[in-house]
């Protein structure tokens, strides 16, 4: 019996550590435009590079539910994860415009152009 509890432990800690090591997508932020229509996902695609490396996220633009632009950036944060304060959204009427800020890079700034029709 006791031999069960510590394969069931073991087991148990490996997956917590593979979840730590090999996140999955996580969302850090959803922002919707103010016509409702138009909404920016920012998404963290990997874990950070290891010990101070860069991390992976997308932007997704959606219209109506359906993502129409994707973009691939690299958030150069001392190996931290992403989180919101890393940026920061303004709609504007025709268009949306990303801030990205981190520890370890210059403010970068990716403007994506909607139809608002």
């Amino acid at each position: 019996m006791r031999i069960h509890r510590l394969i069931i432990s073991a087991v148990i800690l490996a997956g917590i550590g593979l979840m730590l090591l090999f996140p999955g997508n996580t969302e850090i932020a959803r922002e919707t435009a103010a016509d409702g229509i138009h909404t920016l996902r920012i998404v963290q695609s990997g874990a950070p590079g290891f010990p101070f490396g860069e991390t992976p996220c997308r932007i997704y633009l959606c219209t109506d539910g359906r993502c129409t632009e994707t973009v691939d950036i690299v958030l150069r944060n001392d190996g931290k994860n992403a989180d919101e304060s890393n940026f920061t959204v303004h709609w504007e009427d025709t268009s949306v415009r990303i801030v990205i800020s981190a520890e370890e890079m210059e403010n970068t700034e990716i403007i994506l152009y909607y139809r608002n029709d």
